[in-house]
């Protein structure tokens, strides 16, 4: 059954469109991992070695200091006060308190007995380690004294390829695999815990991040964010946010994302408001019905005017990618040319502005 999207006539219904911001773009050496505690974004810097922050609050954000000498930290998590961090370099996983004073120092917590640790995600009292160089995940207990043994908590045997990123949702852990170019799931508390694919031919997945039942992923090489809906019998995922260099890690702060970014010598934090993304479909009396919606190559239109109307196809950053020109009252937007993603389609008839709708291209 085709599903309808709706125009509103009485008035244009504008989305509200945000242009990627740079809100640091200096003093930043390989960011990979970000973290949002309060006001404070935690920045974890690969080839500076240490974990900085920026209050993003601030006008212009100036990274501070947190902890030096690291050796490559990749990923954070936090647990209560504590934060902790993969440093991929010396194979170990050490912490440090937010509550102390800056710059603080760090505990190790793992010192031996992993191998290319990179993501980390907290389940119970449980921390989870994605080992990039063997491709398992292991897992210490929080409670347990310092330095910890791991554990092997996913062998190799099931499967997975470089493990990136890792997040959990309830007790399945999502994995990015940056060398599998797919998503994977673990039900953690099975028997014999093993992946699952739910997603391939990603470009390079590298940070994982929900927000409800939206998952959104980072594919560094692809230069882009893409998005998933886990709730559905088949989710896909769709690029949102392309023109990035090099994306790794995410956070969220309402309607803000925060992406770090750092291909070549674009290391920088970028903020995109994905209030873009939230276009309302509209029903009301008076309206226009466009159809199929998501699309392939080709969305028809019922505009119920002989009006010639002005169709702007642009991307969730606002670009303009398409002009189309409509009459009579059956109208035709050819897609075909379009990337797979979501877009923003504004109709104008002359100076009158007739409304908005978003568009799911699938392919």
């Amino acid at each position: 059954m085709k599903r309808l999207i709706t125009i509103l006539l009485l008035g244009f219904i504008a989305p509200s469109i945000s242009a990627q911001t740079d809100i640091v773009n200096s003093g930043l050496n390989k960011p990979f991992g970000v973290l949002l505690y309060g006001n404070d974004l935690y920045i974890a810097e690969y080839n500076g070695e240490k974990i900085s922050k920026i209050d993003i609050t601030a006008i212009s954000p100036t990274p501070t200091d947190v902890v030096m000498g690291l050796d490559k930290p990749c990923a954070m998590v936090r647990d209560g006060n504590y934060l902790y961090i993969s440093e991929f370099g010396a194979n170990k996983v050490s912490r440090i308190d937010l509550n102390a004073s800056i710059p603080t120092t760090k505990t190790d917590v793992v010192t031996t007995g992993l191998s290319g640790p990179y993501g980390l995600a907290v389940y119970g009292d449980d921390l989870y380690i994605g080992e990039y160089t063997s491709s398992r995940i292991s897992k210490i207990s929080l409670n347990a004294g310092v330095p910890t043994t791991p554990t092997v908590a996913v062998s190799p045997s099931a499967g997975l390829a470089g493990p990136q990123e890792i997040i959990f949702n309830g007790n399945y852990l999502f994995v990015a695999e940056y060398v599998g170019k797919e998503l994977s799931i673990i039900d953690v508390t099975a028997t014999t815990a093993s992946a699952a694919a739910i997603a391939s031919g990603l470009d390079s997945p590298s940070g994982l991040l929900f927000d409800g039942d939206n998952l959104y992923i980072s594919e560094y090489a692809g230069n882009r964010i893409s998005i998933m809906d886990i709730s559905v019998t088949s989710p896909t995922p769709t690029p949102v946010i392309t023109s990035l260099n090099g994306p790794i890690g995410m956070a969220l702060n309402g309607s803000d994302l925060y992406i770090a970014q750092t291909y070549g010598t674009n290391d920088k934090i970028t903020k995109v408001d994905l209030s873009s993304l939230s276009v309302k479909d509209i029903s009301v009396q008076g309206v226009v019905k466009a159809y199929p919606n998501p699309a392939q190559h080709t969305v028809f239109i019922d505009y119920p005017s002989e009006k010639a109307v002005t169709y702007i196809v642009l991307d969730v950053s606002g670009k303009e990618l398409s002009i189309q020109h409509q009459n009579g009252q059956k109208h035709i937007l050819n897609i075909q040319q379009l990337p797979k993603g979501i877009y923003i389609v504004k109709a104008a008839s002359g100076n009158e502005n007739i409304g908005s709708f978003k568009l799911i291209k699938t392919s």
